[in-house]
């Protein structure tokens, strides 16, 4: 889990129950648990970044 934030709250306030089969969709293009975990481990790395140089 990612902690939760002041601006990603809104976010997650929006998601519903029927947005489960996009989620699952979304998991298997991105293949499975152990490829969706890099792809968030990317993210965050990525996010990082941007806000280390000011972005």
């Amino acid at each position: 889990m990612l902690p939760l934030t002041d601006d990603g709250l809104p976010a997650l306030l929006r998601i519903s129950p029927d947005r489960a089969p996009f989620a699952t969709a979304l998991a298997e293009q991105l293949g499975g648990t152990a490829d969706f975990r890099a792809v968030v481990e990317a993210v965050e790395t990525l996010s990082r970044a941007l806000d280390n140089l000011g972005y």
